[in-house]
């Protein structure tokens, strides 16, 4: 007998991919995985890709920001439908101001209080919350190093990446005090 390659180990739910002779859609070629002995894993969501594009980006991005987004755009249009409703927008339109200078000089500047008080612990949840997504999409940042902390208790760098994240939502919060006084000139810190 001549030596042979033993047959490629196929997982459940793979067979469907190869059916249709993958990749089917265009994010199904996302990459494969290859596991510590060397078997070809399914499609997988792996992190190395070339190009000038990190493809890698986009669905993590997505399952990040979809939530946040939708809840920023909703405080957005209440802001400025209760903020268009204000008497100084009715008597910039009968001075006879454009709708350009009307929208950013009057709507925009004061709808963006609300926003910017939602937008600042949002971002501090993005940033904060990001180790799910990377541990679901296998992307190597801080979030996963500190679950991988956790299993290996590893009390130092637990302790470390809660000071790091902790750090972060401090300075979001100044960011967003100091934004207040940016945007509304009235609000004053002493």
């Amino acid at each position: 007998m001549g030596l042979t390659t033993p047959p490629p180990t196929v997982y459940p739910g793979q067979g469907y991919a190869i059916t249709l002779n993958y990749p089917t859609h265009p994010l199904a070629e996302i990459g494969s995985g290859v596991d510590p002995t060397g078997r070809i894993l399914p499609q997988t969501y792996s992190h190395q890709f070339s190009g000038t594009f990190p493809d890698w980006i986009i669905m993590p991005a997505f399952t990040l920001a979809a939530l946040p987004a939708a809840y920023i755009a909703r405080i957005t249009r209440a802001s400025t439908l209760e903020v268009t409703r204000q008497d100084y927008v009715r008597t910039a339109y009968a001075k006879g101001l454009t709708e350009r200078v009307i929208l950013l000089r009057h709507i925009l500047r004061n709808a963006l209080i609300p926003v910017v008080t939602t937008a600042g612990p949002e971002l501090a949840f993005l940033i904060s919350g990001s180790f799910i997504i990377e541990n679901l999409f296998s992307i190597p940042g801080i979030g996963r190093l500190f679950v991988d902390g956790v299993f290996a208790r590893d009390y130092g760098l637990i302790m470390g990446s809660i000071l790091f994240y902790g750090f972060v939502v401090a300075t979001i919060n100044l960011v967003v005090d100091v934004l207040y006084a940016v945007i509304d000139p009235r609000i004053r810190y002493e």
